[in-house]
């Protein structure tokens, strides 16, 4: 019933607009904030600007209809879908928008050297926030992987070292720095990460160490 009482509101509060204004097209709105998208359609000469208030649901009861409205609303009705409607375009379009992220880097990566922004020895360093699963990840490199291995461009093959070596300097590191989360990559080789004393078992080869790996700030994995 709400929903239904906002889409007459609305419909009541366009149809005085149009009235008082004769037209309500695009070419007739002016943008007074170029940031404030909210501010774009300015209301006719002599309408009450209370209407707004009176006859458009606000941002709160907008989302609260289309989200949890008992008929109509996306969680409420039962149409969420986790498993698809939450994909994000490094998954959906996997491996093919890794491979365009990094032609990007790539040609980023070349262009700085160029410009002279980024001298030989200094690091370039590329940080994916959300990584998910790692999908995307896994496509860069090995987009990146296969340019090096065919592409009779040398800087591909530079550019792969790059970014190998970035790739196990996160993943191999302290968890401090951000990356090897719950110690992962130390666990993976057997690395006891940052213990005080484990020279009893240096001489050990191929002898797995019994304890588990700590970082600097003593958590244990």
């Amino acid at each position: 019933m709400r929903f239904r009482r906002s889409v007459l509101r609305l419909v009541a509060v366009l149809a005085i607009s149009c009235a008082a204004s004769g037209s309500i097209l695009a070419a007739d709105r002016q943008l007074v904030n170029a940031w404030a998208v909210g501010k774009e359609v300015q209301l006719a000469p002599g309408v009450n600007p209370a209407i707004v208030k009176d006859y458009f649901p606000s941002f709160y009861d907008y989302l609260d209809t289309i989200l949890f409205h008992p008929t109509a609303g996306y969680y409420s009705s039962g149409r969420v879908d986790f498993a698809n409607h939450y994909r994000t375009f490094p998954g959906a379009l996997a491996p093919y928008f890794g491979y365009m992220v990094a032609e990007q880097m790539f040609k980023m990566w070349d262009g700085m050297r160029q410009a002279g922004t980024l001298g030989p020895a200094e690091k370039f360093t590329i940080a994916e926030f959300g990584a998910g699963d790692g999908a995307m990840a896994e496509s860069v490199l090995d987009y990146i992987d296969h340019q090096a291995a065919t592409n009779p461009d040398a800087r591909w093959k530079e550019f792969f070292e790059l970014m190998l070596q970035n790739t196990m300097e996160g993943f191999f590191a302290d968890p401090l720095y951000g990356g090897n989360r719950n110690m992962a990559g130390w666990k993976m080789v057997g690395f006891p990460g940052a213990r005080y004393d484990y020279r009893d078992h240096i001489g050990k080869h191929n002898v797995p160490y019994p304890k588990g790996p700590v970082s600097i700030y003593g958590l244990g994995g």
